[in-house]
């Protein structure tokens, strides 16, 4: 009888011990594996700024040459886009170069001069044609120089060569890699934003190790969404692509800049026509929109989530405490998560409800608390407005 009762009790402490582990460990995956991240953006005479640009292939139908129709720079101008990146567009000559540039500040965007491939010794001289233009935004120094197998050192050479013929810190020196940047951070002395190619939806995983090493080094980092069909890669659905964009700005990303206006590069053939209107603008647009309040910061703010399913939810809160907006991601690309929480603090006392955009519905906040689900990929973009801010807009 005795050997029972110490049977017994040795089973029921073994099994309280066993639920309370199987209650840590769930606990630890529900709980805060992410943190709050700060809203990106960097500094362009004088003003931060979170760059929408277009990568090109084709480039001068503005101009009076067909070239299959398309009009990147009428686009960028009607949907808020900052710069056009033309691939190759040293190639068209010096005469052509600035007929697109003075196109492009006729319209009020500007132009990234693709400075690859090219030799050392010829750097200072293009930098010194483009360098005075108003028309310019910047530098693509190189692309993807880890594939292509050229030393980090040859690509800093070049950066200095950029530098010291044009010393502007308004005229940002752009290099882009494929691979984790987190891998190849003897890069990163190169450039003064670092561009990645997230083409696929199984990259983004990547991106806050990514961001993390931009960020130690100095560095801002730019998204680069993959719009394409060619290489074994297919166009996003819509609701993937809004994922592509938001889910860097949620982890910190400093701009977007998709790949590739045109869909796919010409031998591939092109994507049926209007697939920018349904696929990219419904995303970058609302984006747009958001800049505003976004690029405000958000001193005084702060938003944490009890429950990011080991770090699935990602999140962004920017703005003041009359208008603010948190854009919270799931990046889990098979799961839906639900009651995910948050707690927001710094808010006008009279904000007790926040539209989600382009959901048609709005979410109750009781004490700066509430809770939503998510679907596999799903983004949530939540603004909030203090009644004297909406007084303040109303006509």
């Amino acid at each position: 009888m005795k050997y029972g009762k110490t049977h017994s009790w040795r089973c029921r402490f073994l099994f309280n011990t066993a639920v309370k582990y199987v209650l840590f460990f769930i606990f630890c995956f529900l709980s805060s594996a992410a943190a709050e991240t700060m809203p990106g953006g960097f500094l362009v005479n004088g003003q931060k700024t979170f760059p929408l640009g277009w990568y090109a292939l084709h480039k001068f139908p503005e101009l009076g040459i067909p070239a299959l129709g398309l009009t990147p720079l009428d686009e960028s101008m009607r949907h808020g886009f900052d710069y056009v990146m033309p691939y190759y567009i040293r190639g068209e000559g010096e005469a052509s170069l600035f007929a697109y540039m003075d196109a492009a500040h006729d319209r009020g965007v500007k132009v990234m001069i693709d400075m690859h491939p090219i030799e050392l010794n010829a750097i200072t001289t293009w930098v010194n044609i483009v360098k005075n233009h108003p028309g310019l935004y910047g530098y693509y120094l190189d692309d993807e120089p880890e594939i292509r197998g050229i030393p980090a050192s040859d690509v800093i050479a070049k950066y200095n060569a950029v530098k010291a013929a044009d010393p502007d810190p308004n005229h940002i020196v752009l290099l882009v890699i494929y691979s984790p940047l987190s891998k190849h951070t003897a890069y990163l002395p190169a450039c003064d934003v670092v561009g990645r190619e997230l083409y696929s939806l199984n990259l983004y995983s990547q991106v806050q190790a990514d961001i993390a090493a931009a960020k130690k080094a100095g560095k801002a980092y730019l998204a680069l969404p993959g719009l394409y069909q060619a290489f074994g890669y297919s166009l996003p659905s819509p609701a993937e692509f809004r994922y592509m964009v938001f889910a860097p700005v949620s982890m910190g990303a400093d701009g977007i800049m998709p790949f590739i206006f045109e869909g796919a590069e010409s031998k591939y053939g092109l994507p049926s026509p209007g697939f920018r209107d349904t696929i990219a603008y419904p995303a970058t647009d609302q984006l747009k929109s958001l800049l505003p309040t976004f690029l405000k910061g958000n001193a005084g703010l702060t938003a944490s989530c009890s429950n990011t399913y080991n770090g699935d939810i990602t999140w962004v809160f920017a703005g003041d405490g009359n208008d603010a907006v948190l854009i919270a991601v799931n990046n889990n690309r098979k799961r839906s998560r639900a009651k995910v929480g948050f707690t927001l603090s710094g808010l006008d006392p009279s904000i007790v409800a926040a539209k989600v955009l382009g959901e048609n519905r709005t979410i109750s906040l009781t004490s700066g608390n509430f809770s939503d689900k998510f679907a596999a990929l799903g983004v949530h973009i939540y603004l909030f407005e203090s009644l004297s801010a909406a007084q303040a807009g109303t006509p």
